[in-house]
């Protein structure tokens, strides 16, 4: 604002190749464009200004709330002391006095936009944070750096029964709820450490005063510079009572089917025992035959029995973080390797599957070794694209004949249960993982085992 064309050409002039610029020639009229819609990030004031000086502008600005947080800055040829003195006791951010220096101004007026972008930025993060914090159903609590709380969201008030006028300034430890400040800033600590996982689970008592299952994450966050904690609790009480009533079924089941397994054996150990007897005494052909084929088939019901008991643990249990050389080493797997040269470079190499990857593992080996012809090696090796993990499992057995290659998989197929490869799969496509055999026959089979990104990952 000036009532000088010349010091308003300058100015703008100075600016205008940075900023959008408006110009108000009286006091009145800059007071109206300030209150408008379009609200400025910054006001230049002269002083002399006729019916309306810059100091009285100044001061209805900033005690108006509208325009109250635009930053002013007086540019005017009053120098003295005082005169700045009064300038920013009215709430001036700057004072310029004129002839001035263009790079100076240029600085000067940086200064205050940029101040007043971040400020902007500011209150629209804490509008979102506000607006998150207020929505989320879980129960959040904020904790200042003495430990008190200083902020509830109603997820909290609602779960736990408590208002928030009542606990604001308190203790995590005077709630009733079976939580402290120490054990909050344990879990902080424990979180912060890479060996921990994201959240860690405690027992709480809701506003019924009934324990039930929380996660709970600890983060840090500051609030005017001052370091203070969110934290965080989810509910997961029902999905553990779940859990465990599934583990207590899948139990009882295990136990059935042991019982029934031993049972089916015995019988079929009766059958074959008769069978036995019977070919000893009958002579006819025909006879002999359709004795031969009852042994085969009791033989072949006892093979499925047994593998029934190796696989009916597939998936009753969470899958979890496997380190594959490892399981290598397992005595299971490391005996099979008499005669054969094993060569890994899997290095630290983790993949995230079912408990059962050993057993896969375990039949890999077992496979090449039950129909490899001539095998002396065996390698592992691991392989990246574009995210996407490539474990490869090759021996120089001979192979398999292409037709053969995606028919391996299928149940039943192949010259022993016919069932090794199709469980392998099964297991395998538990956590999303897939296999195929891509191998050069007449030389060795490549099996190719295909992670998905995020499914594994080296240890440091």
């Amino acid at each position: 604002m000036d009532d000088q064309p010349v010091n308003i050409q300058a100015l703008s002039g100075l600016l205008k190749s940075d900023y959008r610029i408006l110009v108000a020639a009286s006091g009145k009229k800059a007071l109206a464009i300030a209150g408008g819609e379009i609200q400025p990030d910054l006001i230049l004031l002269d002083i002399m200004m006729p019916e309306m000086d810059g100091y009285e502008v100044c001061r209805r600005l900033k005690s108006d709330r509208r325009t109250a947080e635009v930053p002013v800055i007086f540019v005017t040829a009053k120098d003295s002391p005082e005169d700045e003195e009064k300038g920013l006791s009215l709430g001036a951010a700057d004072y310029i006095s004129t002839p001035y220096q263009p790079q100076i101004v240029r600085a000067r007026v940086k200064t205050q936009t940029d101040r007043v972008q971040a400020e902007k930025a500011q209150r629209i993060s804490e509008e979102n944070f506000r607006t998150f914090f207020s929505i989320i159903p879980d129960p959040i609590l904020i904790l200042n750096s003495q430990g008190k709380i200083i902020e509830m969201n109603y997820g909290f008030e609602k779960k736990f029964g408590l208002k928030k006028s009542k606990i604001i300034g308190n203790l995590p430890d005077d709630l009733n709820i079976s939580l402290s400040y120490d054990q909050i800033t344990r879990i902080h600590t424990s979180q912060q450490s890479e060996k921990k996982g994201d959240c860690e689970e405690i027992t709480l008592l809701d506003k019924n005063a009934f324990v039930f299952i929380a996660e709970i994450v600890v983060s840090e966050i500051f609030i005017l510079k001052e370091p203070c904690l969110l934290v965080q609790i989810h509910d997961i009480d029902e999905i553990r009572r779940a859990q465990e009533a599934a583990m207590t079924a899948n139990k009882k089941l295990s136990i059935l089917s042991s019982i029934t397994r031993h049972d089916i054996l015995n019988q079929v150990m009766v059958i074959s025992l008769y069978s036995d007897f019977l070919t000893e005494t009958v002579s006819g052909e025909k006879e002999l035959q359709q004795l031969q084929r009852i042994g085969t088939a009791s033989r072949d019901i006892q093979h499925l029995i047994e593998f029934t008991r190796y696989y009916e643990d597939i998936g009753t249990k969470e899958p979890s973080w496997q380190q594959v050389d490892l399981l290598l080493s397992r005595p299971s797997i490391h005996g099979l390797f008499t005669g054969i040269q094993l060569t890994s470079e899997l290095g630290p190499l983790t993949i995230y599957a079912d408990r059962m990857l050993e057993k896969v593992l375990y039949n890999l080996i077992e496979n090449s070794i039950r129909h490899g012809k001539d095998l002396s090696t065996i390698t592992f090796s691991f392989h990246e694209r574009d995210g996407i993990g490539f474990l490869w499992y090759e021996d120089d057995g001979g192979g398999v004949q292409i037709d053969e290659k995606e028919r391996i998989f299928e149940k039943g197929f192949g010259k022993n249960t016919g069932m090794g490869l199709f469980l392998i799969r099964e297991i395998l496509s538990i956590t999303g993982i897939s296999i195929v055999e891509t191998g050069t026959p007449g030389i060795g089979v490549r099996f190719e085992i295909i992670v998905p990104a995020g499914r594994w990952r080296r240890l440091a």
